[in-house]
């Protein structure tokens, strides 16, 4: 337990919702109704790191609930390139559906 959702599960209407989670040594979001529902999202192999660090302030009005966003650190290599200078962490990474980081980040 001690869990912050990231958002209602899409797969299965939202009867779960998305829990961060580290699945085989890969960071993923998965429903917290799984094995009963396998709604997950998966994030890049460069995520070494993950935790929930804000709310979407564009996705939470445009789907109308809660929605939360990402603190990840990022191994170094091409996706490291998207970082600050001198820091290994983006923060409030939205993976909801405003931003398209996962894709950039190589997912």
């Amino acid at each position: 337990g001690g869990e912050s959702a990231l958002f209602p599960c899409g797969l299965c209407g939202g009867q779960g919702q998305l829990l961060l989670r580290n699945c085989e040594g890969r960071w993923c979001a998965r429903c917290s109704r799984h094995p009963g529902c396998q709604g997950t999202i998966w994030l890049p192999e460069s995520v070494v790191a993950a935790a929930v660090d804000g709310h979407c302030a564009v996705c939470g009005p445009r789907l109308r609930y809660v929605v939360r966003t990402l603190r990840v650190r990022l191994a170094y290599g091409p996706a490291s390139a998207m970082l600050p200078p001198g820091s290994d962490t983006l923060q409030g990474v939205c993976i909801a559906g405003c931003s398209n980081i996962l894709e950039r980040l190589g997912a």
